[in-house]
């Protein structure tokens, strides 16, 4: 699955500013888009970088 990039650049912003609300003001987005698009980033991450875990496990 490929990350977009836009999902990164929002995520960047939220860390860098470490509020939603100012990320959203910066991205001229609304405080609810950039909370779905970390969330969307964070799926895809987690999909990227863990491997399936082994047999057997639930």
């Amino acid at each position: 699955m490929i990350c977009n990039l836009e999902y990164y650049r929002t995520f960047f912003m939220t860390a860098n500013f470490l509020s939603f609300t100012k990320a959203a003001d910066q991205l001229c987005l609304t405080q609810p888009a950039v909370s779905q698009s970390v969330k969307n980033w964070k799926l895809n991450w987690v999909v990227i970088c863990l491997p399936d875990p082994p047999t057997g496990w639930s």
